[in-house]
Order: structure tokens, then sequence, then C-alpha cells
């Protein structure tokens, strides 16, 4: 029997009137900090990320109408209310959540940036398709990067680079069993991103620039999307908590040990998801299923509603 991990932490969801997450601020400081910028800066104070978010609640704030519509187009990627292929309008979208075009258009420039999306030319934006081959490129490429960041990071970490790694896993946690206990929407989106936080983390701490593009330019967002979508039956609490062996590794401060506990822990996975990848490029044809939109599946009426509602009440 599966295991279940439940943690009482302090972490609410209230859909997509909540207010701005820590989440929200980390995502946003990672994109406008420098590159050398210290992570220290991002979770600073006894309340690691949290303390950071409400010390610049205002500008968390400026910024959510795109976060949130970012989250929202992740949550369809994620449930399978968009697929690879798919092609997302942005009037329509606009239209569905009841504001205007230049928020959406933001969240698809992000989106596009993380590689989740893509834009061509005279055709519109579509959800980007991903190979087997290109998949395992990724994997085995941000492993080794990721290992490398362990190895030159171990000797930097202090108690509260712990704590902050922690509590990423802890917020990580809370939002997989909102998601999968309690549905709340936008919560599988903030765990899928939280996931990419603790690994930024670490690579942010080895203080090597060419290191640091090198592992934003495998579009480790993708890549974590492709775990979660590709899984068969995916736990994302199980997912979640996977990330306190490697705490307990880097703890040791051993560098052989840290490197190889991370290799492990993204090949383990990587092992299970390849195998539901397709082979062939040619399956990837750039017409092929591209013409279903993000209004086009019935099924998600209701959800859409409650999308909907929520940002006209955000809005107002």
């Amino acid at each position: 029997m599966r295991r279940v991990f439940m943690r009482r932490v302090n972490y609410r969801y209230s859909g997509f009137s909540r207010q701005p997450s820590a989440l929200a601020y980390v995502h946003a400081q990672m994109r406008e900090a420098p590159l050398d910028r210290s992570p220290q800066t991002l979770y600073k104070g006894s309340g690691g990320i949290i303390d950071s978010m409400i010390s610049d609640r205002a500008g968390a704030e400026r910024r959510s109408l795109p976060v949130r519509v970012r989250e929202e187009i992740e949550e369809r990627i994620l449930t399978g209310a968009l697929q690879e292929g798919d092609q997302i309008v942005e009037y329509q979208l606009a239209r569905q959540l009841g504001i205007s075009q230049t928020p959406v258009r933001e969240a698809l420039r992000t989106l596009e940036h993380d590689g989740l999306v893509v834009t061509r030319p005279h055709r519109g934006t579509f959800v980007r398709r991903i190979t087997r081959r290109e998949a395992s490129e990724r994997y085995s490429l941000g492993m080794e990067l990721e290992a490398f960041a362990a190895r030159l990071a171990l000797p930097r970490l202090v108690e509260s680079d712990y704590r902050a790694l922690d509590q990423i896993v802890d917020e990580m946690a809370a939002a997989a069993e909102a998601s999968r206990l309690l549905h709340e929407a936008g919560a599988f989106a903030h765990s899928v991103e939280l996931n990419v936080a603790f690994h930024r983390y670490l690579v942010e701490r080895a203080g090597h620039e060419h290191l640091l593009k090198a592992w934003l330019s495998a579009n480790p967002l993708n890549w974590r999307f492709i775990t979660y979508t590709r899984l068969v039956a995916p736990d994302p609490v199980e997912l979640a908590e996977r990330h306190r062996q490697l705490i307990t590794a880097y703890r040791t401060g051993d560098q052989v040990l840290a490197a190889g506990a991370i290799r492990s822990h993204i090949w383990e996975v990587a092992e299970q998801v390849l195998p539901n990848i397709p082979v062939d490029e040619a399956v990837f044809s750039a017409d092929a299923g591209a013409t279903a939109g993000i209004a086009t599946r019935a099924h998600q009426t209701h959800a859409k509603r409650r999308t909907v509602a929520s940002f006209q009440a955000m809005s107002s």
C-alpha cells in the first residue's frame, strides 16, 4: 500500500482569489534576479520564503494577474485539459477569464521562455511537443548539471539553507495535498513550480554563473512538467516528499554522496517517464492535433466557470 504523507502546513488556497503565495514571489524573483544573486536574498529572515513574500507583497499583487493566468494554463496542461499540440488562442482565453489580453500575452511569453509553449509565426501559440530523445537528453543533462552543483554548493551550505529547503518541500507537499485531496485550483501547478524552486536553490548556491545558465537552458520547468504529465498515476505528494531524501544527503556534507543522490533522484523518475514518450519525431508534425484550442474541452466547463468567477472577483 502506498504510503501517504500528511503534513499540516500553514498554506491556504482559495482558488484564484487567494492572496499572493510564497511561490509567486519566488518565481518572479528567480526571473528578475541577476544570475549572481545570492539565494539568501530570495529566502531571507527566520521565516525564509514567507518573510520574503510578505516584505514584497505589493509587488506580488501587481504581477498577480499574469501569474494566475500562467498557473491556469499550467494547471490545464497538468490535468490533460490541454495536451501537446493544442492551440492556446489568446483572445479566447482572455474572454473566458473575463480579463484583457495583456495579462494573457504576458503569461504566454513566460511559458514560452520556460519551454512549455511555442509560438509559430502567423499560426499561433501551441502546447509544446517533445520526443523521447529530447526528454532523455534533458534528464541526463540536468542530472549531471545538478550533481556538479551539489559538489560545488555543499561546502557553502549553512543551517539557514537547510531550513529554506525544508520549507520549500513543506509548501510543495501542502500544494500537492491541496491538489490531490481538495482539488484546489492552481495547486498542482504550484507543486510543480516549487519542485523547480527546490532544485534551483542548490544550483544558485553553487555560485557558478555559467552552470546556472546551462541549467536554465535545459528548461527545468518543462522537464518537470514532462515528469508529472507522463508518469502513470503520479502521486504529487509522494513526488514532493522524495526531496527530503536529498536534504538528508546534503546534510552529511559528503559531496560524492550528494552528487550520487541527485543523480538517482532524477534518473529513477526518468526511467518511469521515458517509455511513455513516443520515439519517432515524425509523429510530431507541425499540424497534428494543433487545432484544438483552449476552449474546446467540454468536460472542463464547470472548472472554467469557477475560474472565470475567481478572475472576475480578483479583478473587481
